[in-house]
């Protein structure tokens, strides 16, 4: 082999010019993908090779010089090659190794270095007759690469539509549904196709990008693809692409109720089947939670009959007022279940009395009173609780009413800030706006003689800042130690990251965290909700000493950090705008969790994707 090229290359080249099929060349090039060949250096190998191509009585002659026979068999590509000019030949190879690529499953991006290569020799045909061979061989190539392909050699316009079609057809059938879609997108056949069917089967299989792709070409079909996934398996999938698409989820009833069904399952299986009890919601709390929204109230009642807690159901009927939306068939089933319902009742309100201090008899009870704690609803609150910048050290914490819905997101309920002495709740819901509020809170945030210690308060400031804009108080924080950051510094090894946990390892207390899922927007608090919240906050200072006992307070100042959030996130390159979140409040007004919108789904054919056991055969794909 006497070409002018380097040793290295040289032996490279040779091997995949000797290998005895496509097939071979294909499964070695992956080979030297995985084993950490770059895509450029494929491509510039691959090139190499086209430009050094051996013509049928070189080869021949080379082979009769390699040791063993190994290369006897002739290799596929080079099949009457003596009746092809170089020229051809190179295409030929082209074309030869994509087929092969598609067949062997191999990676795309081999594929795309094989079409660079090529384009990027100097022996090419006439373009007619390079139309020609890649006319011939368009059906072969792997659809990942078919649009890269058919543009490279510009055959767009020698494919007659009926062909198009029928090789979109032919991978429908033959349930390669994914390259059936790219055909259906490169050749812009939808008109002609069964989007829905086609969509229906990518969903089946998991396909979400395909069918995303599918859906671009216009706004029907984004509709149509969030239609399908309104299933319970993929109605989280529905609701993203809601917000990708900026449509108003006010007008896919189907997927309001899938969501508030799978948030309300969540919610009961957090009432019956957690493995620690300490972590059980009560009914209370569920109940709670579905207050003022009929529809998520219809939809726990329907769960708990489905269930037969019955007397679980008789409970919210009463207390809800909602026998009128069941019919005398499910009124009369829970009756007949419940043999004394003043009994249920009765035994219901005992487990819900309120009282403050822990759920759990075993848990943490602070030292002090329900009328010591501080809720702050306005400027005169504000002005009891600036005893709080005298401190020398607070914990504070945050707490949001959990969603029925995750689609939607919530604004914070309740702010708890504590030092040794002051305990203090501020309701957020009332005090956006208020300006002592906003400037008592600049101040203390701000105060670097004050320490503020928090369990990632940093991801709580955030979403303040995110869901309430315009109260810039909390944007800074300075003077701020992360007790999750504190605890894996001064115990090394330890893989708590909890409240609960680092307290039980540092103070040798339990904290009871029933009320953690209660709805905070509800006012009053209840005692036992006040206690909770005013828990977690104290701690936190208590936790701090016992890690810092003994520390100099040169060493403690080593610790505290600063939070910023008054500039904006810097933006990822290509970087589109985030499409804002729907508000929950304007939500709820449109009657997101009114009984109407179960009525209004019934109403609507139902098109999702359900499991596809129970699907029907497959369908034609013309339309």
């Amino acid at each position: 082999y006497t070409r002018s090229m380097e040793k290295e290359i040289d032996g490279v080249v040779l091997e995949f010019l000797v290998m005895p099929s496509f097939d071979a060349v294909a499964n070695g090039l992956n080979d030297k993908l995985k084993g950490g060949l770059k895509p450029i250096d494929i491509t510039n190998l691959l090139e190499l090779m086209f430009n050094n191509l051996l013509t049928h009585s070189e080869l021949e002659s080379l082979r009769k010089n390699l040791p063993g026979g190994k290369y006897k068999t002739e290799m596929s590509c080079l099949r009457n090659s003596s009746a092809l000019s170089l020229e051809d030949y190179a295409l030929n190879i082209a074309t030869g190794i994509l087929m092969a690529l598609k067949k062997n499953r191999c990676p795309q991006t081999l594929s795309r270095s094989v079409l660079n290569a090529y384009f990027s020799v100097g022996k090419r045909p006439a373009p007619e007759v390079e139309q020609a061979i890649a006319r011939k061989h368009y059906k072969l190539i792997s659809s990942d690469v078919l649009v890269e392909y058919v543009n490279a050699f510009n055959i767009m316009e020698l494919i007659p539509e009926e062909e198009k079609l029928d090789c979109a057809v032919t991978l429908y059938k033959e349930k390669k549904y994914v390259d059936c879609a790219n055909v259906v997108s490169l050749f812009e056949l939808y008109p002609k196709i069964d989007i829905q069917g086609l969509m229906s089967e990518l969903i089946k299989i998991n396909q979400l990008p395909a069918c995303k792709k599918l859906a671009e070409h216009k706004k029907e079909y984004k509709v149509l693809l969030v239609n399908l996934l309104c299933s319970n398996e993929n109605c989280k999938k529905a609701a993203k692409l809601i917000k990708d698409y900026n449509f108003s989820i006010i007008d896919f009833p189907h997927l309001i109720v899938r969501l508030q069904k799978k948030a309300i399952r969540y919610y009961i299986n957090c009432m019956t089947h957690k493995k620690d009890k300490s972590e059980q919601m009560s009914l209370g709390q569920v109940i709670d939670l579905v207050e003022n929204y009929p529809s998520a109230q219809l939809l726990l009642l329907q769960d708990l009959i489905y269930l037969e807690m019955y007397n679980e159901a008789w409970i919210i009927t009463e207390l809800n007022k909602l026998w009128k939306y069941l019919s005398p068939e499910e009124a009369g089933k829970i009756k007949a279940a419940v043999g004394k319902p003043d009994q249920v009742m009765t035994e219901y309100m005992k487990e819900n009395i309120d009282f403050f201090g822990p759920v759990s008899s075993d848990a943490f009870k602070i030292p002090c009173k329900f009328e010591d704690v501080l809720f702050v609803n306005d400027s005169a609150g504000v002005a009891k609780a600036k005893g709080l910048l005298s401190a020398s050290v607070i914990g504070i914490d945050c707490e949001w009413r959990p969603t029925l819905m995750t689609f939607v997101s919530v604004k914070p309920a309740i702010m708890q800030i504590a030092s040794e002495h002051i305990y203090a709740i501020f309701d957020l819901t009332k005090l956006e706006g208020n300006v002592q509020f906003s400037d008592f809170i600049r101040e203390l945030f701000m105060a670097p003689a004050i320490i503020k210690l928090g369990l990632a308060l940093r991801e709580d400031m955030r979403l303040v800042c995110h869901t309430i804009p315009k109260m810039d108080c909390f944007r800074y924080l300075f003077s701020y130690i992360d007790i999750a950051d504190l605890f894996k510094d001064k115990c090394p090894g330890e893989k708590q990251s909890s409240l609960a946990a680092i307290t039980e390892k540092v103070l040798k207390i339990s904290l009871c965290k029933k009320k953690q899922m209660s709805n905070w927007n509800k006012r009053p608090l209840t005692k036992c909700q006040t206690h909770y919240a005013i828990c977690d906050a104290y701690v936190l200072p208590l936790i701090f000493n016992k890690l810092t006992a003994g520390d100099s307070k040169e060493k403690v100042e080593m610790l505290l950090t600063s939070v910023n959030y008054n500039s904006a996130p810097e933006k990822e390159p290509g970087e589109t705008t985030e499409t804002p979140e729907v508000d929950i409040a304007i939500v709820e007004v449109a009657e997101l969790f009114s009984p109407e919108i179960i009525q209004k789904a019934k109403t609507i054919p139902d098109i999702s994707i359900k499991d596809s056991k129970e699907q029907p055969q497959q369908k034609p794909l013309v339309s």
